[in-house]
């Protein structure tokens, strides 16, 4: 984080130095502030449009997304297509409805249902912070000087009278440095505010290969050392009132992967602005959208009933339980079954051995961050990986892991049939090794578990937290 924000001061300097004087009729710069008006401080609008994204010539996403903003209400309808082994395609996404702090989601997976939570109010499409200011104060900056550091030819005006209706941004491979540059910020950036990715604490030489993950996102975010820009042609439309109606374009960019050598990322889209200051967007009512509370899910829109559940997280449904009234109790038994001495665990823990619930009581995830069995924890130099290749788990470990569902999210174990394993690492005498849950219905469902092989398979990490 320290490292990316240095970087940013550095690019302001170098923007700064430079001795030709602000363009403030630049036209890209007016249509960046376009952008950043729509995204940023447009409390009444409609975006909605439609993307397509390729890893090496074969697709693996499209996204058709409408998003509504009126005033402290918003609706997102998200549909997803993704590719399954046997050839077909996979529908996915959410109908997410924000009601002031109420959050109501719709999921494709789980018709007729939703689940509801608690989040900050928000009442423009991007939550903004400090650091996103700096990243697109970088881009404004980048914009002010299109014309000396991106060259004449790489932006096209598009006018009628003295208006400016259009620009039109292609670039190649001959582009200057400084757009990977501020490629990777962005990127870097989007990957730690929703996927909470610090890759300040990633090692080039410990990054998986992309076979490893069970998504193509998951392996392009976490096999990707940097990003290169390969083409790009942007067109940004001004509509009436000048405002920003409507931006498209085709995009390739190459992944500088740790292990897999250069992949090419290729992704269309096509936007469109409308509704400004016409948007409406009612409170939610499951009766609108056909919908009950999703079974045995606990309503977090009860004052008394919120708790603090990752961002952004999915709890799954499980069989009735109730949150047990001793909650020590329940998280002694639970690292009982996961190998430790619980009574220990609680007594001299410091902080280290956590668990987090639902507020039925299922467990969200089980770490043990005093074990190093990742490689921020520890120096990388002492760690042998083995085990390249992916295997599925053997049987009694299998069993081992679908007990440990069983007991503590039950029902859960009903979803997983077998375990693939993701990595294998040894490091002082020790053997480390993490699995992910295959899910019976070919679904992006998933569980993680990390073992101490060595202790008889203690395990030290588990997860069923689900990030989208």
């Amino acid at each position: 984080m320290k490292k990316r924000f240095v970087l940013l001061l550095s690019l302001l300097l170098v923007f700064a130095a430079l001795t030709t004087a602000l363009a403030e009729d630049s036209a890209l710069r007016l249509v960046v502030d376009n952008l950043a008006e729509v995204l940023l401080d447009m409390d009444n609008v409609t975006v909605s449009g439609t993307a397509e994204f390729a890893l090496d010539g074969e697709w693996f996403k499209s996204v058709d997304t409408v998003y509504k903003q009126c005033g402290y209400r918003s609706s997102w309808k998200l549909d997803l297509l993704s590719p399954l082994p046997d050839g077909e395609k996979k529908a996915s996404g959410w109908t997410v409805l924000a009601d002031e702090e109420k959050r109501h989601v719709i999921e494709v997976i789980y018709p007729g249902t939703y689940i509801t939570g608690t989040g900050g109010s928000q009442n423009s499409i991007l939550r903004p912070s400090v650091s996103l200011n700096v990243v697109t104060d970088i881009v404004r900056s980048l914009a002010d000087y299109a014309d000396l550091v991106l060259g004449k030819d790489a932006v096209i005006v598009e006018k009628e009278s003295d208006n400016i209706t259009g620009v039109r941004i292609v670039l190649d491979e001959n582009k200057p440095a400084i757009v990977d540059t501020v490629l990777n910020l962005a990127a870097r950036y989007a990957a730690d505010r929703y996927f909470s990715m610090d890759y300040d604490q990633q090692n080039p030489r410990f990054m998986g290969n992309m076979e490893y993950y069970y998504t193509t996102t998951q392996a392009i975010l976490n096999a990707t050392r940097s990003y290169s820009l390969k083409s790009a042609d942007i067109s940004v439309k001004r509509g009436p009132g000048n405002f920003l109606s409507a931006v498209s374009g085709n995009v390739a960019v190459n992944l500088n992967t740790a292990h897999d050598g250069i992949r090419l990322l290729e992704f269309s889209f096509d936007f469109r602005i409308s509704d400004i200051d016409k948007t409406v967007v009612d409170r939610f009512k499951a009766s609108d959208y056909g919908v009950k509370l999703r079974e045995n899910f606990f309503d977090f829109t009860m004052p008394a009933n919120v708790m603090s559940v990752p961002e952004g997280s999915v709890v799954p449904a499980h069989d009735d339980r109730d949150f047990p009234e001793d909650i020590e109790a329940w998280e002694i038994s639970l690292w009982d079954k996961a190998g430790y001495d619980g009574e220990k665990v609680i007594q001299y823990n410091d902080g280290l051995c956590t668990c987090t619930f639902a507020e039925d009581g299922t467990l969200l995830e089980l770490q043990d961050t005093a074990a190093p069995w990742l490689s921020m924890y520890v120096d990388g130099s002492q760690i042998e990986w083995f085990d390249e290749k992916p295997v599925a788990a053997d049987a009694k470990t299998t069993q081992k892991l679908l007990d440990f569902l069983a007991y503590a999210n039950p029902g859960m174990e009903k979803n997983f049939a077998s375990f693939n394993l993701a990595w294998r690492v040894r490091y002082d005498g020790r053997s480390y090794v993490q699995y992910e849950g295959v899910a019976k219905d070919g679904s992006e469902e998933t569980v993680l578990f990390v073992l101490n092989e060595t202790a008889d398979f203690l395990i030290q990490y588990f997860s069923c937290i689900s990030n989208g």
